[in-house]
């Protein structure tokens, strides 16, 4: 007989049948777990291990970047979808913190949690950072770069659920101490996000931004040409062009009337074209919008985004194509849900 005892499910979950890199499972408690099914995770049962045991085994499964069923016996379990902020949801946070910060000298760094510190100890960086003044605050894709007045970055990713607050939540990691009174939080539920220290200006490796001079038609057909993954892979490859996420990537291949498993050589021309204005058009108007609150982004002031609500496919499963009343489709592309009208797009 199974037994769920407690789920609590923030945000649809369709049979637990998601992409691994958009659910986050915490296991609360466990007496049994049973893999019974996977697309490329050894199924093994658990049935005989200790509760600390069959958890770690199933965050072991989690780990591995696959589709997957799991049956839960006595075992209370959290679920979330979450998206990763992507150009204008970062974009937007550092048009909130820029004015609020620019000319402020650090004055203290309070690491609360470290694990968000990559690639240098918690107390080098707070001696690194004691004293130096913020010049400037740049984006690059999804990544937040702080210069300093020595010529040194600290940076900012995210991650999922990563955010930076003029005022405190209940995730609060990191805290800016700055002069003049002010105070910056990093808060992060889901500690997937990363503070990390550059001698020098980051070398990200990262494409072109698509809201730059350096994206063009041009360019992009450059990008394209040879690959023979779907155009929508492409667009997430953040060596290609940097910062087009999920849903940025979905909503213009809509609105170009392009299918995400068009293979990216076989877009003639025109495709090119209209894909490159859409996704300049998407991410314009998202950022208006302040970026997309789908599951856990808020801005510095702590409120949504708004581009949520303009959303044509993303998340709307079996729902009507606002063009031509199809149903909407979902597909896994690259461990990625990936929504788009079987009629409109081709």
């Amino acid at each position: 007989m199974v037994e769920v005892v407690e789920v609590v499910v923030l945000v649809r979950v369709e049979e637990l049948e998601v992409e691994v890199d958009e659910l986050v499972v915490e296991v609360v408690e466990v007496e049994e777990v049973v893999v019974v099914g996977s697309s490329r995770v050894d199924s093994q049962p658990a049935k005989n291990r200790a509760p600390a045991r069959a958890a770690a085994a199933a965050r072991a499964a989690m780990a591995v970047k696959a589709v997957f069923f799991i049956k839960l016996n006595y075992i209370t379990i959290r679920c979330y979808i979450l998206s990763m902020p992507e150009l204008p949801e970062v974009e937007t946070v550092r048009q909130d913190i820029l004015p609020f910060v620019r000319g402020r000298t650090i004055q203290k760094l309070e690491i609360i949690d470290p694990r968000n510190i990559k690639g240098i100890k918690p107390a080098r960086l707070k001696k690194n950072l004691a004293g130096q003044k913020i010049v400037d605050v740049e984006r690059r894709a999804k990544y937040l770069l702080f210069k300093l007045a020595s010529g040194n970055y600290f940076t900012v990713h995210l991650g999922m659920t990563g955010r930076l607050l003029f005022a405190p939540d209940d995730y609060v990691k990191v805290i800016f101490h700055f002069s003049g009174g002010r105070v910056l939080y990093y808060s992060d539920a889901r500690l997937f996000g990363k503070i990390r220290y550059f001698e020098g200006y980051p070398d990200l490796k990262l494409g072109p931004e698509p809201l730059g001079h350096e994206f063009t038609p041009r360019a992009l057909k450059e990008m394209l040409k040879g690959h023979r993954s779907a155009i929508k892979t492409l667009l997430l490859d953040q060596k290609l062009i940097a910062g087009i996420g999920n849903i940025y990537a979905i909503e213009s291949l809509f609105r170009a009337g392009i299918s995400p498993k068009k293979p990216a050589n076989k877009l003639k021309d025109v495709e090119i074209r209209k894909l490159y204005h859409h996704i300049k058009q998407v991410l314009a108007e998202a950022l208006g919008y302040r970026g997309t609150s789908d599951s856990w982004f808020l801005d510095a002031h702590g409120k949504k985004g708004g581009f949520q609500l303009r959303l044509k496919v993303y998340g709307r499963k079996g729902e009507p194509c606002f063009k031509c009343k199809t149903p909407v489709k979902r597909i896994v592309m690259g461990q990625r849900g990936t929504y788009f009208c079987p009629r409109c797009q081709k």
